[in-house]
């Protein structure tokens, strides 16, 4: 099993990666944008489910 600080070195080499990509592959930022819209918008309908 893999300590904390090999999971953290992981995460961050992963986040790196993935920096990367959206940095320099147009393809990949338009997934990123549309996945982050798409969850900006099920944040925005879970706020107001929550609020009724």
């Amino acid at each position: 099993m893999k300590s904390i600080r090999e999971m953290t070195a992981d995460a961050e080499a992963y986040r790196l990666e993935m920096k990367r990509l959206i940095e320099t592959d147009p393809k990949a930022r338009h997934i990123y944008i549309e996945m982050k819209a798409e969850l900006a918008a099920a944040w925005q309908l879970r706020e107001l489910e929550n609020k009724t």
